[in-house]
Protein backbone atom coordinates (compact mmCIF):
# COMPACT_ATOMS: atom_id res chain seq x y z
CA UNK A 1 0.00 0.00 0.00
CA UNK A 2 2.95 2.38 0.49
CA UNK A 3 3.97 1.65 -2.95
CA UNK A 4 0.16 2.35 -3.96
CA UNK A 5 0.29 5.38 -2.29
CA UNK A 6 3.75 6.55 -3.85
CA UNK A 7 2.86 5.23 -7.65
CA UNK A 8 -0.07 7.37 -7.27
CA UNK A 9 1.52 10.56 -6.28
CA UNK A 10 3.94 10.10 -8.95
CA UNK A 11 1.51 10.03 -11.68
CA UNK A 12 0.97 6.32 -12.03
CA UNK A 13 -2.53 4.28 -12.11
CA UNK A 14 -2.46 2.03 -9.61
CA UNK A 15 -4.32 -1.13 -8.69
CA UNK A 16 -3.43 -3.27 -5.53
CA UNK A 17 -4.58 -6.96 -5.68
CA UNK A 18 -4.76 -9.22 -2.38
CA UNK A 19 -4.96 -13.43 -3.03
CA UNK A 20 -7.30 -13.04 0.73
CA UNK A 21 -10.48 -11.75 1.48
CA UNK A 22 -9.45 -9.29 4.19
CA UNK A 23 -6.09 -6.95 3.47
CA UNK A 24 -3.09 -6.23 5.83
CA UNK A 25 -1.33 -9.46 6.22
CA UNK A 26 0.56 -10.20 8.57
CA UNK A 27 1.60 -6.63 9.36
CA UNK A 28 -1.70 -6.37 10.80
CA UNK A 29 -0.87 -9.06 13.13
CA UNK A 30 2.05 -6.90 14.09
CA UNK A 31 3.05 -4.13 16.46
CA UNK A 32 3.65 -2.03 13.09
CA UNK A 33 6.59 -0.36 14.30
CA UNK A 34 9.03 0.59 11.90
CA UNK A 35 12.76 1.56 12.29
CA UNK A 36 13.65 4.22 10.89
CA UNK A 37 17.68 6.07 11.80
CA UNK A 38 17.57 9.70 11.40
CA UNK A 39 14.28 10.02 11.06
CA UNK A 40 12.63 13.79 11.30
CA UNK A 41 11.11 12.95 14.53
CA UNK A 42 14.17 12.23 16.88
CA UNK A 43 14.40 15.66 17.66
CA UNK A 44 11.03 15.41 19.67
CA UNK A 45 12.48 12.83 21.49
CA UNK A 46 15.76 15.13 22.33
CA UNK A 47 17.73 12.26 20.61
CA UNK A 48 19.90 13.33 17.82
CA UNK A 49 21.47 10.99 15.15
CA UNK A 50 23.35 10.80 11.92
CA UNK A 51 23.69 8.71 8.42
CA UNK A 52 27.12 7.84 9.47
CA UNK A 53 26.52 6.69 12.57
CA UNK A 54 23.55 5.00 11.78
CA UNK A 55 25.78 3.18 9.24
CA UNK A 56 28.57 2.20 11.71
CA UNK A 57 25.28 0.52 13.76
CA UNK A 58 24.18 -1.65 10.92
CA UNK A 59 27.68 -2.58 9.74
CA UNK A 60 28.18 -3.80 13.10
CA UNK A 61 25.07 -6.00 13.45
CA UNK A 62 24.03 -6.60 10.05
CA UNK A 63 25.62 -10.08 8.16
CA UNK A 64 27.73 -9.47 5.34
CA UNK A 65 25.76 -10.98 3.18
CA UNK A 66 23.89 -7.93 2.41
CA UNK A 67 25.69 -5.29 0.28
CA UNK A 68 26.62 -1.97 1.96
CA UNK A 69 25.23 0.29 -0.93
CA UNK A 70 22.12 -1.05 -0.24
CA UNK A 71 21.95 -0.52 3.72
CA UNK A 72 23.20 3.21 2.60
CA UNK A 73 20.25 3.46 0.91
CA UNK A 74 17.82 2.37 3.43
CA UNK A 75 19.39 4.91 5.60
CA UNK A 76 19.36 7.76 3.20
CA UNK A 77 15.87 6.70 2.18
CA UNK A 78 13.87 5.56 4.95
CA UNK A 79 13.59 8.81 6.22
CA UNK A 80 12.82 10.27 3.05
CA UNK A 81 9.54 7.45 3.14
CA UNK A 82 8.24 8.66 6.16
CA UNK A 83 7.93 12.25 5.39
CA UNK A 84 6.43 11.65 2.05
CA UNK A 85 3.76 9.53 3.76
CA UNK A 86 3.27 11.62 6.52
CA UNK A 87 2.59 14.23 3.53
CA UNK A 88 0.47 12.34 1.17
CA UNK A 89 -1.19 10.14 3.26
CA UNK A 90 -2.80 9.57 6.86
CA UNK A 91 0.35 7.28 8.22
CA UNK A 92 1.44 8.99 11.39
CA UNK A 93 4.33 7.70 13.76
CA UNK A 94 5.46 9.02 16.98
CA UNK A 95 8.88 8.46 17.86
CA UNK A 96 9.27 5.37 20.97
CA UNK A 97 11.54 7.28 23.09
CA UNK A 98 12.66 4.37 25.20
CA UNK A 99 12.89 1.74 22.99
CA UNK A 100 16.37 0.91 22.55
CA UNK A 101 18.28 -0.85 19.24
CA UNK A 102 18.58 -4.05 19.58
CA UNK A 103 22.26 -3.47 20.51
CA UNK A 104 22.32 -0.15 21.54
CA UNK A 105 25.82 -1.01 23.42
CA UNK A 106 27.51 -1.42 19.64
CA UNK A 107 29.07 1.59 18.46
CA UNK A 108 26.37 3.52 16.73
CA UNK A 109 23.20 2.62 18.87
CA UNK A 110 20.96 4.36 20.41
CA UNK A 111 18.58 4.33 23.51
CA UNK A 112 15.46 5.12 21.56
CA UNK A 113 13.62 7.06 18.67
CA UNK A 114 14.54 4.77 15.94
CA UNK A 115 12.35 2.64 16.59
CA UNK A 116 8.82 4.29 15.77
CA UNK A 117 4.90 3.59 17.04
CA UNK A 118 1.80 3.98 14.46
CA UNK A 119 -0.69 6.80 15.66
CA UNK A 120 -3.79 5.42 17.27
CA UNK A 121 -6.81 5.00 14.39
CA UNK A 122 -10.52 4.14 14.95
CA UNK A 123 -12.43 1.83 13.32
CA UNK A 124 -15.56 4.70 12.76
CA UNK A 125 -12.59 6.51 11.10
CA UNK A 126 -11.80 3.99 8.91
CA UNK A 127 -15.61 2.60 7.94
CA UNK A 128 -17.31 -0.35 8.93
CA UNK A 129 -16.84 -1.81 5.34
CA UNK A 130 -12.60 -1.50 5.62
CA UNK A 131 -12.85 -2.38 8.62
CA UNK A 132 -14.58 -5.30 8.59
CA UNK A 133 -12.33 -6.31 5.65
CA UNK A 134 -8.75 -6.18 7.74
CA UNK A 135 -7.37 -9.16 8.55
CA UNK A 136 -8.00 -9.19 12.88
CA UNK A 137 -6.35 -11.58 15.26
CA UNK A 138 -7.87 -15.08 15.91
CA UNK A 139 -8.29 -14.78 19.58
CA UNK A 140 -11.67 -13.01 20.92
CA UNK A 141 -10.63 -9.69 21.45
CA UNK A 142 -13.54 -7.67 22.24
CA UNK A 143 -12.90 -7.85 25.70
CA UNK A 144 -9.76 -6.14 25.18
CA UNK A 145 -8.58 -3.11 25.40
CA UNK A 146 -5.83 -1.95 22.84
CA UNK A 147 -2.92 -0.21 23.78
CA UNK A 148 0.17 1.34 21.02
CA UNK A 149 3.54 -0.36 21.56
CA UNK A 150 5.03 2.39 23.88
CA UNK A 151 1.89 2.58 26.43
CA UNK A 152 2.37 -1.46 26.22
CA UNK A 153 6.41 -0.81 27.81
CA UNK A 154 4.77 1.71 29.74
CA UNK A 155 2.23 -1.07 31.14
CA UNK A 156 5.55 -3.72 31.34
CA UNK A 157 7.53 -2.06 33.51
CA UNK A 158 5.33 -1.92 36.58
CA UNK A 159 5.99 1.48 37.50
CA UNK A 160 3.60 4.19 38.97
CA UNK A 161 3.03 5.18 35.17
CA UNK A 162 1.40 1.48 34.61
CA UNK A 163 -1.35 1.97 37.00
CA UNK A 164 -1.92 5.59 34.64
CA UNK A 165 -1.93 4.05 31.13
CA UNK A 166 -3.86 0.95 31.96
CA UNK A 167 -6.55 3.29 34.32
CA UNK A 168 -6.89 5.88 31.02
CA UNK A 169 -7.26 2.62 28.41
CA UNK A 170 -9.97 1.34 30.72
CA UNK A 171 -11.86 3.74 30.96
CA UNK A 172 -11.84 4.71 27.24
CA UNK A 173 -12.83 1.42 26.38
CA UNK A 174 -15.62 0.84 28.70
CA UNK A 175 -16.47 4.66 28.15
CA UNK A 176 -17.69 3.30 24.55
CA UNK A 177 -20.62 1.70 25.79
CA UNK A 178 -22.57 1.11 22.44
CA UNK A 179 -19.50 -1.47 21.37
CA UNK A 180 -19.23 -2.80 24.87
CA UNK A 181 -23.11 -3.66 24.82
CA UNK A 182 -22.49 -5.16 21.22
CA UNK A 183 -19.68 -7.00 22.42
CA UNK A 184 -17.32 -4.64 19.51
CA UNK A 185 -13.88 -4.91 19.61
CA UNK A 186 -11.82 -1.79 20.60
CA UNK A 187 -12.62 1.25 18.61
CA UNK A 188 -9.35 2.35 18.88
CA UNK A 189 -7.05 1.11 16.17
CA UNK A 190 -3.82 0.47 17.75
CA UNK A 191 -0.29 -1.00 16.32
CA UNK A 192 -0.04 -2.86 13.02
CA UNK A 193 -3.44 -2.30 12.57
CA UNK A 194 -3.74 1.33 12.93
CA UNK A 195 -0.36 1.33 10.45
CA UNK A 196 -2.78 -0.92 8.05
CA UNK A 197 -5.66 1.06 8.91
CA UNK A 198 -4.86 4.27 7.72
CA UNK A 199 -2.85 3.13 4.74
CA UNK A 200 -5.80 1.77 3.53
CA UNK A 201 -8.41 4.41 3.81
CA UNK A 202 -5.36 6.70 2.07
CA UNK A 203 -6.12 4.41 -0.81
CA UNK A 204 -9.54 4.94 -0.53
CA UNK A 205 -9.28 8.98 -0.29
CA UNK A 206 -7.34 8.87 -3.05
CA UNK A 207 -9.22 5.87 -5.32
CA UNK A 208 -6.83 3.47 -5.53
CA UNK A 209 -8.59 0.15 -6.04
CA UNK A 210 -7.87 -2.70 -3.60
CA UNK A 211 -9.20 -6.25 -4.79
CA UNK A 212 -9.32 -9.02 -2.38
CA UNK A 213 -9.78 -12.54 -3.57
CA UNK A 214 -7.59 -12.10 -6.53
CA UNK A 215 -4.63 -14.09 -6.29
CA UNK A 216 -1.77 -13.43 -8.47
CA UNK A 217 -0.51 -16.43 -10.52
CA UNK A 218 2.43 -15.45 -13.15
CA UNK A 219 4.01 -12.71 -14.27
CA UNK A 220 3.65 -11.63 -17.79
CA UNK A 221 6.85 -10.85 -19.79
CA UNK A 222 7.32 -9.31 -23.00
CA UNK A 223 10.60 -8.57 -25.05
CA UNK A 224 12.52 -9.34 -21.72
CA UNK A 225 9.96 -6.85 -19.79
CA UNK A 226 7.65 -7.83 -16.80
CA UNK A 227 4.37 -6.21 -18.29
CA UNK A 228 1.65 -7.46 -15.93
CA UNK A 229 0.63 -9.99 -14.16
CA UNK A 230 -1.67 -12.84 -14.61
CA UNK A 231 -4.78 -13.14 -11.94
CA UNK A 232 -7.68 -15.27 -10.77
CA UNK A 233 -10.67 -12.85 -10.23
CA UNK A 234 -14.21 -13.97 -9.72
CA UNK A 235 -13.53 -17.24 -10.84
CA UNK A 236 -11.96 -15.82 -14.17
CA UNK A 237 -8.19 -15.84 -15.06
CA UNK A 238 -7.27 -11.85 -15.98
CA UNK A 239 -4.32 -10.46 -17.45
CA UNK A 240 -3.56 -7.37 -15.70
CA UNK A 241 -1.22 -4.72 -17.58
CA UNK A 242 1.78 -3.01 -15.83
CA UNK A 243 3.59 -0.22 -17.77
CA UNK A 244 5.81 0.93 -15.26
CA UNK A 245 6.26 -1.89 -13.56
CA UNK A 246 5.03 -4.82 -11.04
CA UNK A 247 5.86 -4.72 -7.48
CA UNK A 248 5.74 -7.75 -5.60
CA UNK A 249 5.03 -7.45 -1.81
CA UNK A 250 3.48 -11.13 -1.06
CA UNK A 251 5.05 -12.16 2.12
CA UNK A 252 7.65 -15.13 2.40
CA UNK A 253 7.43 -18.66 3.11
CA UNK A 254 6.44 -19.31 6.58
CA UNK A 255 3.23 -21.06 5.99
CA UNK A 256 5.42 -23.23 3.07
CA UNK A 257 6.48 -26.51 4.67
CA UNK A 258 8.35 -28.00 1.54
CA UNK A 259 10.31 -25.04 1.09
CA UNK A 260 10.80 -24.88 5.29
CA UNK A 261 12.32 -28.13 4.97
CA UNK A 262 14.19 -27.14 1.95
CA UNK A 263 16.13 -24.42 3.00
CA UNK A 264 15.92 -23.85 6.49
CA UNK A 265 18.87 -26.10 8.14
CA UNK A 266 17.30 -26.79 11.51
CA UNK A 267 13.89 -28.47 12.51
CA UNK A 268 11.54 -25.80 11.24
CA UNK A 269 7.50 -26.35 11.19
CA UNK A 270 4.66 -24.13 9.71
CA UNK A 271 3.02 -25.42 12.83
CA UNK A 272 5.63 -22.69 14.68
CA UNK A 273 4.83 -19.17 12.94
CA UNK A 274 3.19 -16.41 13.89
CA UNK A 275 2.89 -15.37 10.42
CA UNK A 276 -0.53 -15.31 8.48
CA UNK A 277 -1.79 -18.40 6.70
CA UNK A 278 -1.05 -16.47 3.10
CA UNK A 279 2.38 -16.82 3.92
CA UNK A 280 3.29 -19.08 0.96
CA UNK A 281 5.63 -17.92 -1.18
CA UNK A 282 3.96 -17.01 -3.77
CA UNK A 283 5.86 -13.85 -5.36
CA UNK A 284 9.15 -15.63 -4.97
CA UNK A 285 8.04 -17.90 -7.05
CA UNK A 286 6.92 -16.06 -9.71
CA UNK A 287 9.70 -14.27 -9.73
CA UNK A 288 12.02 -17.64 -10.09
CA UNK A 289 10.33 -18.65 -12.91
CA UNK A 290 11.56 -15.30 -13.94
CA UNK A 291 14.73 -16.27 -13.79
CA UNK A 292 15.24 -14.66 -10.34
CA UNK A 293 18.38 -14.91 -7.87
CA UNK A 294 16.78 -16.01 -4.56
CA UNK A 295 19.48 -15.39 -1.62
CA UNK A 296 19.44 -15.80 2.71
CA UNK A 297 16.33 -18.39 2.51
CA UNK A 298 17.56 -20.12 5.53
CA UNK A 299 17.06 -16.70 7.38
CA UNK A 300 13.84 -16.04 9.02
CA UNK A 301 12.72 -13.59 11.71
CA UNK A 302 12.87 -15.57 14.47
CA UNK A 303 11.05 -15.90 17.68
CA UNK A 304 9.87 -18.60 20.50
CA UNK A 305 6.46 -19.08 19.92
CA UNK A 306 3.20 -20.80 22.15
CA UNK A 307 1.14 -23.26 20.21
CA UNK A 308 -2.46 -23.33 21.68
CA UNK A 309 -4.55 -26.57 22.06
CA UNK A 310 -6.47 -25.08 18.99
CA UNK A 311 -3.04 -24.83 17.01
CA UNK A 312 -3.11 -21.44 16.91
CA UNK A 313 -0.02 -19.82 17.42
CA UNK A 314 1.23 -16.46 19.43
CA UNK A 315 4.81 -15.51 19.66
CA UNK A 316 6.20 -14.84 23.11
CA UNK A 317 8.37 -11.61 23.17
CA UNK A 318 7.46 -10.00 26.37
CA UNK A 319 6.49 -12.63 29.20
CA UNK A 320 10.01 -14.36 28.56
CA UNK A 321 12.02 -11.39 29.71
CA UNK A 322 10.19 -11.40 33.46
CA UNK A 323 11.71 -12.25 36.58
CA UNK A 324 10.35 -15.61 38.33
CA UNK A 325 11.23 -17.67 35.64
CA UNK A 326 13.66 -19.14 33.22
CA UNK A 327 13.98 -21.49 29.80
CA UNK A 328 15.50 -25.13 29.92
CA UNK A 329 16.33 -28.10 27.79
CA UNK A 330 15.24 -31.23 28.81
CA UNK A 331 18.62 -31.58 30.58
CA UNK A 332 17.15 -28.73 32.66
CA UNK A 333 19.67 -26.31 31.84
CA UNK A 334 19.40 -23.00 30.74
CA UNK A 335 20.76 -22.17 27.17
CA UNK A 336 20.62 -18.59 26.54
CA UNK A 337 20.08 -15.22 28.28
CA UNK A 338 16.03 -15.51 27.92
CA UNK A 339 15.77 -11.55 28.09
CA UNK A 340 17.55 -10.95 24.76
CA UNK A 341 16.37 -10.02 21.43
CA UNK A 342 13.72 -12.73 20.43
CA UNK A 343 15.88 -13.91 17.07
CA UNK A 344 18.80 -14.33 19.31
CA UNK A 345 16.86 -16.42 21.39
CA UNK A 346 15.76 -19.07 18.49
CA UNK A 347 18.98 -19.27 17.02
CA UNK A 348 20.60 -20.30 20.73
CA UNK A 349 17.37 -22.70 20.91
CA UNK A 350 18.44 -24.29 17.61
CA UNK A 351 22.43 -23.97 19.00
CA UNK A 352 21.54 -26.01 21.98
CA UNK A 353 19.18 -28.21 20.16
CA UNK A 354 22.28 -29.00 17.47
CA UNK A 355 24.19 -29.90 20.34
CA UNK A 356 22.24 -31.86 23.12
CA UNK A 357 18.78 -32.74 21.00
CA UNK A 358 16.89 -31.92 23.87
CA UNK A 359 15.63 -28.00 22.85
CA UNK A 360 13.11 -28.20 20.35
CA UNK A 361 10.78 -27.52 22.46
CA UNK A 362 12.12 -25.85 25.43
CA UNK A 363 10.59 -25.09 28.58
CA UNK A 364 9.06 -22.04 29.67
CA UNK A 365 9.00 -22.14 33.54
CA UNK A 366 8.36 -19.91 36.22
CA UNK A 367 6.56 -20.00 40.05
CA UNK A 368 3.48 -18.91 41.31
CA UNK A 369 4.57 -14.85 42.02
CA UNK A 370 5.08 -15.06 38.43
CA UNK A 371 1.57 -16.36 37.28
CA UNK A 372 0.05 -13.98 39.21
CA UNK A 373 1.85 -11.44 37.97
CA UNK A 374 2.44 -11.48 34.57
CA UNK A 375 0.24 -12.72 31.21
CA UNK A 376 1.55 -15.24 29.05
CA UNK A 377 0.75 -13.08 26.04
CA UNK A 378 -2.72 -13.15 24.88
CA UNK A 379 -2.96 -16.72 25.64
CA UNK A 380 -3.92 -16.35 29.47
CA UNK A 381 -3.66 -13.55 31.74
CA UNK A 382 -2.05 -13.00 35.20
CA UNK A 383 -3.30 -15.02 38.02
CA UNK A 384 -4.99 -12.46 39.94
CA UNK A 385 -7.22 -11.53 37.02
CA UNK A 386 -7.63 -15.11 35.54
CA UNK A 387 -7.39 -17.83 38.01
CA UNK A 388 -6.53 -21.26 37.47
CA UNK A 389 -9.77 -22.12 37.37
CA UNK A 390 -10.79 -19.93 34.94
CA UNK A 391 -8.27 -20.93 32.35
CA UNK A 392 -9.36 -25.14 33.17
CA UNK A 393 -9.15 -26.10 29.27
CA UNK A 394 -5.20 -24.77 29.17
CA UNK A 395 -4.99 -27.24 32.11
CA UNK A 396 -6.40 -30.02 31.29
CA UNK A 397 -5.01 -29.88 27.76
CA UNK A 398 -1.41 -30.19 29.04
CA UNK A 399 -0.51 -26.76 27.71
CA UNK A 400 0.23 -25.68 30.74
CA UNK A 401 1.42 -27.89 33.48
CA UNK A 402 1.62 -27.11 37.06
CA UNK A 403 2.97 -28.78 40.31
CA UNK A 404 3.62 -28.38 44.23
CA UNK A 405 7.49 -28.45 43.58
CA UNK A 406 10.29 -28.24 41.05
CA UNK A 407 11.00 -32.21 40.79
CA UNK A 408 7.16 -32.84 40.25
CA UNK A 409 6.45 -30.29 37.45
CA UNK A 410 10.20 -32.06 36.02
CA UNK A 411 7.98 -35.11 36.02
CA UNK A 412 5.39 -33.93 34.08
CA UNK A 413 7.32 -32.95 31.96
CA UNK A 414 10.15 -35.15 31.17
CA UNK A 415 12.71 -32.55 32.10
CA UNK A 416 15.66 -33.90 34.38
CA UNK A 417 14.60 -33.02 37.80
CA UNK A 418 18.01 -33.01 39.03
CA UNK A 419 19.05 -30.71 36.66
CA UNK A 420 15.79 -28.12 37.09
CA UNK A 421 16.73 -27.88 40.79
CA UNK A 422 19.90 -27.42 40.20
CA UNK A 423 19.58 -25.25 37.23
CA UNK A 424 16.63 -23.28 39.47
CA UNK A 425 19.01 -22.90 43.08
CA UNK A 426 21.48 -21.18 40.76
CA UNK A 427 19.24 -18.86 39.04
CA UNK A 428 17.96 -17.75 42.41
CA UNK A 429 21.56 -16.94 44.07
CA UNK A 430 21.93 -14.60 40.59
CA UNK A 431 18.59 -13.33 41.81
CA UNK A 432 20.43 -11.73 44.62
CA UNK A 433 22.81 -9.54 43.53
CA UNK A 434 20.91 -9.10 40.40
CA UNK A 435 24.26 -10.62 37.85
CA UNK A 436 23.61 -13.43 35.42
CA UNK A 437 27.06 -15.33 35.65
CA UNK A 438 26.06 -17.37 33.04
CA UNK A 439 24.48 -15.49 30.28
CA UNK A 440 23.66 -11.73 31.56
CA UNK A 441 20.39 -11.88 31.43
CA UNK A 442 19.08 -8.08 32.50
CA UNK A 443 22.41 -6.66 31.58
CA UNK A 444 21.72 -4.63 28.07
CA UNK A 445 19.15 -1.60 28.06
CA UNK A 446 16.84 -3.96 25.10
CA UNK A 447 17.04 -6.94 28.23
CA UNK A 448 15.06 -4.38 30.71
CA UNK A 449 13.08 -2.78 28.50
CA UNK A 450 10.23 -5.02 29.08
CA UNK A 451 10.74 -6.36 32.72
CA UNK A 452 9.36 -5.69 36.29
CA UNK A 453 11.21 -2.44 38.03
CA UNK A 454 9.81 -3.17 41.18
CA UNK A 455 12.46 -6.12 41.25
CA UNK A 456 15.80 -5.00 42.46
CA UNK A 457 18.61 -4.89 41.92
CA UNK A 458 18.26 -6.52 38.11
CA UNK A 459 14.04 -6.34 37.10
CA UNK A 460 14.55 -9.70 34.92
CA UNK A 461 16.60 -11.89 37.33
CA UNK A 462 14.51 -13.27 40.59
CA UNK A 463 14.45 -16.92 41.82
CA UNK A 464 11.73 -19.58 41.71
CA UNK A 465 10.59 -19.04 44.87
CA UNK A 466 6.92 -19.59 45.45
CA UNK A 467 5.24 -22.56 44.58
CA UNK A 468 3.13 -23.61 42.90
CA UNK A 469 5.50 -24.44 39.55
CA UNK A 470 4.50 -24.12 35.90
CA UNK A 471 5.70 -24.52 32.44
CA UNK A 472 4.86 -24.21 29.31
CA UNK A 473 6.29 -25.18 25.84
CA UNK A 474 8.23 -22.22 23.96
CA UNK A 475 8.70 -23.42 19.71
CA UNK A 476 11.54 -22.21 17.29
CA UNK A 477 9.05 -19.87 15.64
CA UNK A 478 9.13 -16.78 13.44
CA UNK A 479 7.18 -13.83 12.45
CA UNK A 480 7.86 -14.46 9.15
CA UNK A 481 10.97 -15.45 6.72
CA UNK A 482 13.93 -13.10 5.78
CA UNK A 483 14.41 -14.99 2.42
CA UNK A 484 13.56 -14.40 -1.26
CA UNK A 485 14.38 -12.48 -4.31
CA UNK A 486 17.36 -10.80 -4.34
CA UNK A 487 17.24 -7.05 -5.33
CA UNK A 488 19.03 -4.14 -5.62
CA UNK A 489 19.30 -0.21 -4.00
CA UNK A 490 15.94 0.75 -6.09
CA UNK A 491 14.16 -2.48 -5.15
CA UNK A 492 14.63 -4.35 -8.76
CA UNK A 493 14.40 -7.56 -8.47
CA UNK A 494 18.17 -9.02 -9.81
CA UNK A 495 18.00 -12.50 -12.42
CA UNK A 496 20.89 -15.03 -11.57
CA UNK A 497 23.30 -13.07 -12.98
CA UNK A 498 22.65 -9.85 -10.68
CA UNK A 499 21.32 -8.14 -13.47
CA UNK A 500 17.89 -6.02 -12.85
CA UNK A 501 15.08 -7.50 -14.61
CA UNK A 502 13.24 -5.03 -15.99
CA UNK A 503 9.78 -4.31 -14.60
CA UNK A 504 9.62 -5.89 -11.65
CA UNK A 505 10.33 -4.94 -8.39
CA UNK A 506 10.17 -6.60 -4.76
CA UNK A 507 9.76 -5.76 -1.24
CA UNK A 508 9.24 -6.99 2.33
CA UNK A 509 9.55 -10.80 3.14
CA UNK A 510 9.42 -11.70 -0.58
CA UNK A 511 12.88 -10.39 -0.73
CA UNK A 512 16.07 -10.86 0.34
CA UNK A 513 16.02 -9.12 4.11
CA UNK A 514 18.83 -5.71 3.87
CA UNK A 515 18.83 -6.67 7.24
CA UNK A 516 20.31 -10.42 6.56
CA UNK A 517 20.91 -12.08 8.92
CA UNK A 518 20.00 -9.90 12.53
CA UNK A 519 17.43 -7.65 13.71
CA UNK A 520 18.81 -4.94 14.39
CA UNK A 521 15.75 -2.93 16.34
CA UNK A 522 12.32 -3.06 16.66
CA UNK A 523 10.53 -2.16 12.90
CA UNK A 524 13.02 -3.39 11.10
CA UNK A 525 10.73 -5.55 9.27
CA UNK A 526 8.46 -3.26 8.21
CA UNK A 527 9.96 -0.21 7.92
CA UNK A 528 12.58 -1.50 5.08
CA UNK A 529 8.97 -3.05 3.48
CA UNK A 530 7.72 0.41 3.18
CA UNK A 531 10.92 1.96 2.33
CA UNK A 532 11.89 0.07 -0.64
CA UNK A 533 8.00 0.00 -1.48
CA UNK A 534 8.52 3.65 -2.11
CA UNK A 535 12.14 3.77 -3.67
CA UNK A 536 10.67 1.06 -6.27
CA UNK A 537 7.69 3.20 -6.88
CA UNK A 538 9.45 6.57 -7.40
CA UNK A 539 11.87 4.40 -9.61
CA UNK A 540 9.14 3.14 -12.15
CA UNK A 541 7.67 6.17 -12.23
CA UNK A 542 10.81 7.32 -13.86
CA UNK A 543 11.37 4.54 -15.94
CA UNK A 544 8.52 3.72 -17.14
CA UNK A 545 8.68 3.41 -20.97
CA UNK A 546 6.13 5.45 -22.80
CA UNK A 547 2.85 4.21 -23.21
CA UNK A 548 3.29 3.66 -27.60
CA UNK A 549 6.28 1.83 -26.73
CA UNK A 550 4.55 -0.70 -24.88
CA UNK A 551 1.91 -3.69 -26.20
CA UNK A 552 0.28 -3.71 -22.36
CA UNK A 553 -3.28 -4.32 -22.19
CA UNK A 554 -3.60 -6.52 -25.46
CA UNK A 555 -5.88 -9.24 -25.18
CA UNK A 556 -3.97 -12.98 -24.85
CA UNK A 557 -4.54 -15.66 -26.99
CA UNK A 558 -6.56 -17.21 -24.66
CA UNK A 559 -8.90 -13.80 -24.50
CA UNK A 560 -8.72 -13.47 -20.76
CA UNK A 561 -10.64 -10.19 -19.08
CA UNK A 562 -8.11 -7.38 -19.08
CA UNK A 563 -7.76 -5.03 -16.53
CA UNK A 564 -4.76 -2.34 -16.57
CA UNK A 565 -2.69 0.14 -14.31
CA UNK A 566 0.38 2.11 -15.13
Amino acid sequence: MTGAVTAHESGLDTLVIEKADCYGGTTALSGGVIWVPNNHRMSSAAINDSDEEAFTYLDAVVSEDVPRDKLRAYINQGPQMLEFLEKHSLVQYDPAPEYPDYYSEKAGGKLGARSLDPKPYTQRQLGSVLSAQMRMPDYDYHKNFSMTADEAHQVFSFTWRSHVVIFKRLFSFWLDVRSRLKRLPDNRLTLGRALVGRLRKSLEQKDILLWLNCPAQELVVENGRIVGVVAEKDGKSIRIGARAGVLLATGGFSNNDEWRSKYHKGESSSDWTAANEGDTGDGIRMASQMNAKLGMMDYAWWTPTMRLPDGKVEAFIVGKTMPGSMVVNKRGERFCNEAEPYEDFVKSQYADHEKTGCSIPAYFVFDGRYRKEYPLGIALGPGKFVPDTAAKDLFDSGWIRKADTLEALAEACGIDPKGLCETASKLEEFGKDGVDADFGKGSTPIDVYYSDHRIKPNPCLWGLVKPPFYAIELWPGDLGTKGGVMTDEYGRALDVAGQPIEGLYVTGNSSASVMGNSYPGAGATIGPAMTFSYVAALHASQAAPAASDSSVGDTTESGEEIANAS
